[in-house]
């Protein structure tokens, strides 16, 4: 049942981070079609993208502290527990790319008269950043529970 709970974790997180990416890139495309004007759909998405970046990362740090047991990390080989923080350092670090790079973009769009320069490109930057950190996500649960699997040998 364990591992059912957390295959259940791992979907819904990614899925998560695939949805802020999603709006992340849709926020990107709207700003750029009108590139010399603030975009007030372009500012919505943006901020939808890293309202759901940060409720993910809340869950992650929330299942972090809760639910993984001491253990289960005593009894996980050396190597597992190197690859899981591996990914798990990874994803803090493409999650806090993201929600930078969606943050600037946002602010960015707030300014009228801007030129189509690299600021517009942000929201669709930052968009893809959450798809890296949904890679990294779906890397980290994969080796945890490989992790615990290979403890409980």
């Amino acid at each position: 049942m364990n591992r059912i709970w957390d295959i259940v974790v791992c979907l819904f997180i990614v899925g998560l981070d695939v949805a802020a990416s999603v709006v992340g890139i849709l926020a990107g495309v709207s700003q750029n079609r009108v590139c010399s004007e603030p975009s007030h759909k372009a500012f919505r998405l943006g901020l939808g993208a890293i309202l759901i970046l940060e409720i993910d990362q809340i869950l992650v740090l929330f299942r972090a502290l809760f639910f993984i047991s001491p253990q289960d990390e005593v009894q996980r080989s050396f190597f597992s527990k190197k690859i899981s923080y591996a990914f798990y350092f990874l994803g803090w670090i493409a999650s806090v790319g993201a929600a930078v790079t969606l943050a600037i973009g946002v602010n960015s769009n707030r300014k009228s008269g801007s030129s189509c320069g690299f600021t517009h490109h942000l929201l669709t930057i930052g968009g893809i950043l959450c798809f890296f950190r949904a890679l990294f996500s779906a890397d980290y649960y994969v080796s945890t529970i490989v992790g615990k699997d290979e403890a409980a040998k």
